[in-house]
């Protein structure tokens, strides 16, 4: 015999999932989802038998635990006070969808992502944020998963780096993990090619003892600025060298971080340096401009550009966290402006 959850003991209807069921009211049900609404009309087989008082529906392929807490939501019975824990989240953002009743669960939903933002797998929110139509927390996850998610040397792909269940996956749009992946490695390749930028004109310095010789070959007297030596230790002081393995490994919030505590010997102390031809004009400054612009480069994905592409930059900014340039996927980039 099945197990009968009584949500509501008025209820009209009986939900049949598998070996589970739920008393509900048809009503309500109705009001929250267009899917209920006319899975409940006489037009519909599994409604004629609604005349009759608690008349059972089976519903095929739906999470009976997913089921149960979104109509104990609906009909404001669900009690839980902790949350319902990010697994769970996954799947009752799956059923939320199909029977799009994303606006009657919004705030609930809102709170249940809040409880579980601070999980040691935030990128398996993205879904959940992306169903309940949370466009504040997608946009600034996006741009946390680029800035933050370190590499683990084996995920060659935007699935296995990000740890999102492939039955949860399939339920995003096409692109938006690989988006996030994608823009990624650019932004740590323009990290990369900006420190290398930094380097080369220290690398290029001749030493000789305390004095250096500049490209054409005049005396200097001593320098004061960094050397090709002190930059190195200072980067290999934080684990930044090798360069290209650091940059491969590390996340890109704690590169700049681990750039910014880089001792770059005097060049970063003295105010008037003795230099030489070759040597940079301020690695610090240097160093400091090329992290602003890695953690600022990307500004997060527009969930509202994602789910109605192709707007103009006009009715861009009236999107709920508005913006100028485009923030979609580059699928859905706009001919004009490729």
């Amino acid at each position: 015999m099945a197990n009968i959850n009584v949500i509501d003991p008025e209820g009209d209807v009986i939900l049949t999932c598998g070996e589970t069921e739920f008393q509900v009211s048809s009503k309500v049900l109705s009001l929250a989802s267009p899917v209920f609404k006319a899975l409940f009309s006489p037009s519909f087989a599994e409604g004629q038998a609604t005349s009759s008082k608690a008349s059972r529906i089976q519903l095929h392929d739906d999470n009976a635990e997913s089921m149960r807490f979104m109509c104990a939501v609906l009909h404001h019975k669900c009690t839980l006070a902790n949350g319902i824990g990010l697994e769970r989240l996954e799947r009752l953002a799956v059923v939320t969808d199909k029977y799009d009743c994303v606006r009657a669960m919004y705030y609930w939903a809102r709170c249940e992502i809040n409880n579980a933002k601070h999980t040691k797998e935030p990128s398996r929110l993205l879904w959940p944020a992306y169903a309940f139509g949370n466009s504040q927390f997608f946009n600034s996850l996006t741009k946390f998963m680029v800035l933050n998610l370190p590499n683990d040397g084996k995920a060659q792909s935007a699935s296995a780096k990000y740890g999102i269940p492939e039955e949860i996956e399939n339920h995003l749009p096409e692109g938006v993990l690989e988006t996030i992946f994608i823009v990624e490695r650019e932004v740590k390749r323009e990290l990369q090619i900006q420190i290398e930028q930094i380097i080369s004109p220290i690398a290029e310095k001749r030493t000789t003892g305390d004095f250096i010789l500049g490209s054409d070959d005049v005396l200097f007297s001593h320098c004061d600025c960094i050397s090709i030596s002190s930059l190195i230790n200072g980067l290999s002081r934080q684990g930044l060298w090798p360069l290209t393995s650091a940059v491969h490994r590390l996340s890109i919030s704690m590169l700049c971080k681990k750039l910014e505590a880089c001792d770059f010997g005097l060049a970063s102390r003295i105010t008037k340096p003795k230099k030489c031809s070759r040597c940079p004009v301020n690695v610090a400054a240097k160093v400091a401009k090329t992290r602003d612009l890695a953690t600022t480069k990307f500004e997060g994905l527009c969930l509202d550009c994602i789910k109605n592409p192709g707007k103009t930059p006009e009715q861009r900014l009236q999107c709920r966290v508005p913006h100028q340039n485009f923030r979609g996927l580059p699928r859905q980039l706009p001919v004009s402006e490729e």
